[in-house]
């Protein structure tokens, strides 16, 4: 890609779970296994996570007594964005990733660092067989397919990808 330090660049695998202790158990939803889907596109690959990714992730009852699936169901149904905060291990990144499992829905969590560039998110112009296209990024991907995007360590990202997603989340 053309820069000297190649140490950080955009993680294009599936993301790693790692197990969290819940706070107050729920009931679990079982579902049937699904083979993972994957949607391809430019390089980009979002996959709809399975149960060996979610592990043996808990839900939780939330302040109120209100379900994590409450609470996702009540973001969808208002097509509402979601800041989760918390200590590591929270579930923050688990949470949505095992929402999507529930929902067979794509999920994909973008790790910020330095190396995180705005078109890995938004897109970058191409020449694909000598024509001049336009080949989406990640975010933009998740948008147009409906999938849930984590950005996750969103503190380290830059100042450019931060009004890039406020542009995204306003209104």
């Amino acid at each position: 890609d053309g820069r000297s330090d190649k140490s950080a660049t955009i993680s294009q695998s599936t993301p790693t779970v790692v197990a969290t202790a819940p706070i107050t158990p729920a009931i679990v939803i079982e579902r049937e296994y699904v083979a993972p889907t994957n949607v391809e596109l430019n390089n980009y690959t979002i996959t709809v996570p399975t149960k060996e990714q979610v592990g043996s992730y808990i839900p939780r009852t939330l302040t109120g007594g209100v379900t994590e699936r409450a609470f996702w169901n009540f973001a969808r149904t208002q097509r509402k964005n979601v800041l989760l905060e918390g200590p590591a291990g929270s579930g923050k990144t688990s949470s949505p990733m095992h929402e999507a499992y529930l929902n067979n829905q794509g999920c994909v969590v973008v790790s910020h660092s330095i190396g995180i560039e705005l078109s890995h998110l938004v897109g970058k112009q191409a020449i694909v067989n000598g024509e001049v296209t336009f080949q989406y990024g990640v975010l933009v991907q998740a948008m147009i397919k409906g999938d849930i995007y984590v950005a996750d360590e969103i503190d380290f990202a830059l100042p450019k990808i931060l009004q890039r997603y406020q542009d995204v989340l306003q209104n």
